[in-house]
């Protein structure tokens, strides 16, 4: 774990992760009144208006901001603005007081110098998102993003990383809230940047990653939101899930998952069969005995449900697969659950989004010293 930690902590992009954070905005809230079922890419019934939020107005004549469909349209169309290089596009998708958890950027301005920063270390990058779910004025998207390391990169402690020409393949969550004018007010955005690092050849030797994301990558599907019984039976089934894992209950927790289930886990090498997934958590518990996992928002999308929060808790044993060794230190990291339930109720696909460097990074500055030694 010493080790492993002095690695992330000197070699973690420069605001791409690395760095302790949990997700802004209100207290848990749950919407169990929207579901539709998928369809087409870009194609889905509308859903209602984004809801009001603090912090921005719309000028008078200014066109109504985009519903439904039409903000998953909005976005992907973002997203496009980020691989043709469109800057100025890109940067009216941010709101001017945008606040950001995963990425550590303040304000549509601080984004876009991300963004082009990224685009400097990486010139071929891009963002594919593959499933991209939409309730109102929230949205949540699995993005696929891969790059060639072709330039200098500024890691967290200010150094530049010579260009390693090895290519990333990451799966990244994106959830984001809209302000009234249709803009990013919010972002949570997850992803495993120690398989990153992996990927770039920069981690000790006997670490495991994920060395391409493939395989795991959803069809391409949109879809919105709307009122029936299915959303809030699968939100049920969601926070039942949860509860079970914060009484340590795995045989409930198993219960909520079909026996054919597939689990993409961002931080695990591949993908996971349910009991591979029931005994990668019953380590982490082990690992971690009053870890917890605390919403801060969940909806439904039609047969999906998507949860972001913070995971807490403290390290009391080693956790292998983490590389962690159980000297102590605490943590509190964002995370990203998207779950894809079947229709006897069950979930049958799930992605778990979660970054490791920055647990290593709280537990590293956490974790109490040695002891000294007795006079």
């Amino acid at each position: 774990m010493r080790t492993v930690s002095a690695v992330v902590v000197g070699l973690c992009v420069s605001g791409a992760g690395c760095k302790d954070g949990e997700v802004p905005g209100r207290a848990a809230e749950t919407e169990p009144d929207h579901a539709t079922a998928p369809g087409p890419e870009r194609a889905v019934d509308a859903a209602p208006a984004p809801p009001p939020s603090e912090g921005a107005t719309v000028e008078p004549g200014a066109p109504p901001p985009p519903t439904g469909i039409g903000v998953a349209t909005w976005y992907l169309d973002c997203w496009d603005a980020f691989n043709d290089r469109d800057w100025t596009e890109l940067r009216d998708c941010y709101a001017d007081a945008l606040e950001s958890v995963g990425v550590s950027a303040r304000g549509a301005d601080a984004m876009l110098a991300h963004a082009r920063e990224l685009v400097a270390a990486f010139p071929d990058a891009q963002g594919e998102p593959r499933l991209t779910l939409v309730d109102g004025g929230h949205l949540a998207a699995v993005v696929h993003v891969t790059g060639t390391h072709r330039g200098s990169l500024r890691t967290a402690s200010g150094h530049e990383l010579a260009p390693t020409q090895q290519r990333i393949d990451l799966l990244v969550a994106h959830v984001v809230d809209l302000d009234p004018t249709g803009r990013v007010a919010r972002q949570v955005l997850v992803f495993d940047s120690m398989s990153a690092m992996g990927q770039l050849g920069l981690l000790p030797a006997g670490v495991a990653y994920r060395r391409q994301v493939t395989r795991s990558l959803p069809p391409k599907t949109v879809v919105v939101a709307h009122d029936d019984a299915t959303a809030r039976r699968n939100l049920a089934v969601v926070q039942a899930a949860i509860d079970a894992f914060n009484r340590r209950d795995l045989v409930g927790l198993a219960a909520s998952n079909a026996p054919e289930v597939v689990w993409t886990d961002v931080t695990a090498p591949a993908d996971q069969t349910r009991p591979e997934r029931i005994a990668a958590v019953a380590a982490l518990l082990q690992g971690f005995p009053d870890l917890r996992l605390q919403p801060i928002q969940v909806w439904a999308a039609g047969e999906y449900v998507v949860t972001t929060g913070v995971m807490t808790g403290t390290n009391r044993r080693a956790v292998p697969a983490l590389q962690l060794d159980g000297r102590g230190g605490t943590i509190r990291v964002p995370f990203v659950r998207i779950d894809d339930t079947d229709p006897g109720g069950e979930v049958d696909r799930g992605w778990w989004f979660v970054d490791r460097a920055a647990i290593a990074t709280q537990l590293a500055r956490t974790a109490p010293g040695p002891t000294p030694p007795p006079k």
